[in-house]
Order: structure tokens, then sequence, then C-alpha cells
């Protein structure tokens, strides 16, 4: 048996192979996190109701834009 055979033979036994690792218990909520969560869903809705307004501006707005992702916006009054 040549070296590679016996090493893809190691590789598929599967009595050499190491036991999958148990993933650990996904931590339960608290009763004050499970509220916070809630009343921050309650926010979001409130939220997610009211139009939109648009005020006008007051000053100039000085807009860069740096190339890739990179954007500059300066409120100047």
């Amino acid at each position: 048996m040549s070296d590679l055979e016996e090493f893809t033979s190691q590789l598929n036994s599967e009595t050499d192979q190491p036991a999958a690792p148990q993933q650990p218990a996904q931590p339960q909520m608290t009763p004050q996190q499970m509220a916070m969560m809630q009343k921050a869903k309650e926010m979001q809705a409130k939220l997610l109701a009211m139009p939109l307004t648009h005020d006008d501006l007051k000053g100039k707005v000085d807009l860069k834009y740096y190339g890739h992702s990179g954007v500059k916006v300066h409120f100047v009054d």
C-alpha cells in the first residue's frame, strides 16, 4: 500500500476521526432582557408608523466624495 493510499484510508476511516465538538447551549434571556426587547420593538413600531417630514435647510451643505465609499456631508451655517 502506498503512502498516499494509507493516508487517504486513515482520513476516510470512521474510527480515527474525533467526535465533532458539541455546540454550547444558547443562553436563555432573563425576564428583564425580554421586557427590554419587547419595549424596543414597540418603540421601533412607533417610529416606523410616523410619516416622514422634510424641513428646509437654513444654511448651505458641503458634500465631498473621496472615492470608493468615502463621503463627507458638512452643514455650513
